[in-house]
């Protein structure tokens, strides 16, 4: 069942995706592109679709989310996905991954839908010296390492939609034994992992209801793209990472 609050969330983001130029700039040309860009060809599934902003990037998609929000293909909960075994060439989500409460498990369940050789693509939240200030300080969702956060990030009965925006970094990069070597024990293996999302992201706003200029976002994120190996592992908000399932 999907409440009121539930259906207000996807409604209240689906009017400021409409009203906000910034923000459609930040899905539609930069999270869109890079996602399509590290796609293999073959159906592909979105998990965590939602307010359905990047659900026809490309075709043979078949969206998922917890909840049965509109234009949602099938209900089901990312640690448990309603898929046969090898299914499709692809997955990909965006802002999932710090929502999680056993990515391990999670992790798990994509590799069993993927084709050998397939990917998961994602875009999450991403901790730096100084954007942990930001997501500890002044963003809506929680900034802490869990004690456990390959198997327990979070306690039984979270609320699906609250997030810890450290947990990325912690699988990808801090804990990140799961995903490496050749029989990584998440069946995924970590082969790339790009940061960016400097101050241009920020001035979208997100999904509050300000924002600055598209202009001066566009220029700013150009200005970041050129020059990220000087500031992005001090300064980046968000990755991109790229894991495949093994031959």
């Amino acid at each position: 069942m999907v409440s009121a609050h539930d259906h207000n969330w996807v409604e209240e983001h689906r009017g400021i995706f409409a009203d906000k130029e910034s923000i459609r700039y930040y899905y539609q040309e930069i999270f869109a592109v890079l996602v399509r860009q590290n796609l293999v060809p073959g159906p592909t599934l979105e998990i965590g679709s939602g307010p359905g902003f990047l659900s026809d990037i490309v075709e043979e998609v078949v969206t998922s989310d917890i909840y049965a929000y509109p234009g949602v293909n099938v209900v089901c909960d990312a640690h448990n996905l309603l898929f046969p075994d090898n299914s499709f060439a692809n997955v990909f989500f965006v802002d999932v991954l710090h929502h999680l409460k056993s990515p391990l498990i999670c992790f798990r369940e994509i590799s069993r839908v993927l084709r050998s050789g397939g990917r998961l693509v994602m875009i999450e939240p991403y901790t730096t010296p100084l954007s942990r200030i930001f997501y500890r300080y002044i963003h809506h969702e929680y900034c802490y390492l869990p004690g456990d956060v390959w198997n327990m990030a979070f306690p039984e009965g979270k609320d699906p939609m609250i997030g810890n925006a450290e947990i990325p970094r912690a699988c990808l990069v801090d804990h990140s034994g799961p995903v490496m070597g050749e029989s990584p024990s998440a069946g995924l293996r970590l082969r790339k992992i790009l940061l960016f999302g400097g101050l241009s992201y920020l001035l979208t706003g997100g999904f509050r209801k300000w924002q600055f200029p598209t202009a001066l976002i566009r220029l700013l994120y150009q200005v970041e793209t050129k020059t990220g190996s000087l500031w992005a592992p001090l300064a980046a908000t968000r990755c991109l990472a790229v894991m495949e399932r093994s031959r």
